[in-house]
């Protein structure tokens, strides 16, 4: 175990480099720079080209990267261009707020889904099972950031209960609950769709039912022998939920005013800071991939049967 988890370190700097430098040219192909952006609507040439030369963008572009490239190598991923602020200062702090909000929707969606799923599996082809399933039909199909202007309209414009924007001061609970159900929703009708069929499968097996020949409690025979097994599928596909929510949590952000490093993000391409939206996604592509490899250890808490052998 201790052997993969060294190997899985060692696989994350090729992705972290991939990552810089797909987002490095991405960003110098499009229109515009930051000069601009700091210069305004001016007409001031000088002005503009002692701004790029304070930034290093009248150098060739490989000799840009090598040198951006060899930063990042040595942990430093440059300032702000826009806040004159060193980038880890901006990002880390955003980084935790994105990742309450993130850890909050994936727990919602995790254990409403399953429960859900254990529940209509039980009760398959009843009415509850059959309002469920269009229920998840629905909820998969609506995108996160209309859900979250639904909720804001119901519950903080209609009903004044929750708020709005930011994280409070200090961050409360109330300015979580709205965005976190906009996140968590579809996800956790995913969840519930994927733990019903495993749920099904798991339940006609023969050791299921030889339990239950045995006069075992069928809510022993739910939860202590059918799910353990029915929740692989599930933490097989956490790793794509976390990255499918990180991406759609950029927009769920803006809406809510979240001080997450999607609001972050959103401000940077704005201005075209390129050290913020570099960094920011180097920050998100480790913090998944870490997340990822905190999943596999869990497989081995699930199902004992799966082992990582030292030689791989």
């Amino acid at each position: 175990m201790v052997r993969y988890i060294i190997k899985r370190f060692v696989q994350v700097i090729p992705v972290l480099i991939g990552t810089y430098l797909v987002a490095f040219f991405i960003l110098r192909a499009v229109p515009g720079d930051p000069a601009s952006a700091l210069v305004g609507f001016s007409n001031d040439v000088e002005a503009y080209e002692r701004v790029r030369h304070q930034l290093h963008l009248d150098e060739p572009i490989y000799r840009q990267f090598l040198s951006s490239l060899t930063d990042l190598v040595q942990g430093n991923f440059g300032v702000s261009i826009s806040k004159q602020v060193p980038v880890t200062q901006l990002v880390i702090p955003r980084l935790a707020a994105t990742f309450t909000l993130l850890l909050t929707a994936l727990g919602i969606s995790l254990v409403g889904g399953i429960l859900i799923g254990c529940i209509t599996a039980v009760k398959q082809n009843s009415w509850l099972d059959n309002l469920s399933m269009i229920a998840t039909y629905i909820a998969v199909s609506v995108p996160g950031f209309w859900l979250g202007l639904i909720l804001i309209i119901i519950f903080s414009v209609n009903l004044g209960w929750l708020p709005v924007l930011g994280r409070g001061n200090p961050p409360d609970i109330q300015h979580l609950i709205l965005p976190a159900l906009a996140a968590a929703v579809p996800t956790l009708a995913s969840t519930a769709r994927l733990t019903r069929a495993s749920m099904l499968e798991v339940l006609s097996a023969d050791y299921v039912r030889l339990a239950m020949a045995k006069g075992v409690r069928p809510i022993n025979v739910v939860f202590k022998h059918a799910l353990r097994n029915a929740l692989i599928p599930v933490v097989t596909v956490t790793g794509i939920y976390l990255g499918r929510m990180l991406a759609g949590n950029v927009v769920i952000e803006v809406i809510f005013g979240w001080p997450g490093i999607g609001t972050l993000l959103y401000d940077a391409i704005r201005f075209l800071d390129y050290p913020v939206i570099q960094g920011g996604m180097v920050f998100l592509v480790f913090s998944l991939v870490m997340v990822n490899l905190l999943i596999d250890i869990i497989y081995t808490v699930i199902d004992p049967r799966i082992k990582y052998l030292e030689s791989r």
